[in-house]
């Protein structure tokens, strides 16, 4: 009995998405502007397309190693970082209570709002550093 409610809410799911693309397909075709609302055909197909054309100068799986990059960089460091003041706030109070003060300073500041930081403190342009600071 629990695989077939299980197969339904897959058969169910499939048929929603169906539903979606077809909804979006035809909307695509009676639009005037093509360019806002470019049908899912088009788009699954420039999306196979950018694994051989490059987008820019790289692509699609270029542009996916690059920010994986930048992902295990920021990931990295925030880890080697957390784990060696981790360990310092165990071995000793005095040092847990100089640095726990500004990690409850820091932490109730939404992820997004490093952003604009991100940008006063780097500046604006194609860095690496602004990336992978955000991610950090």
């Amino acid at each position: 009995m629990k695989n077939k409610i299980h197969i339904k809410s897959i058969i169910l799911g499939m048929a929603g998405i169906a539903t979606l693309l077809i909804i979006w397909q035809v909307v695509s075709i009676i639009i005037v502007n093509k360019n806002a609302l470019p049908a899912p055909s088009l788009v699954i197909n420039a999306f196979f397309k950018s694994f051989g054309k490059p987008i820019g100068t790289m692509t699609i799986m270029g542009h996916v190693w690059m920010s994986l990059q930048r992902v295990i960089i920021g990931y990295g460091v925030a880890t080697a970082i957390g784990i060696f003041l981790g360990l310092l706030m165990a071995w000793s109070k005095k040092v847990k209570a100089v640095i726990k003060p500004l990690f409850e300073l820091i932490r109730p500041i939404p992820p997004l709002a490093w952003i604009p930081m991100a940008i006063i403190w780097f500046g604006i342009g194609d860095m690496r550093v602004q990336k992978v600071w955000i991610l950090f």
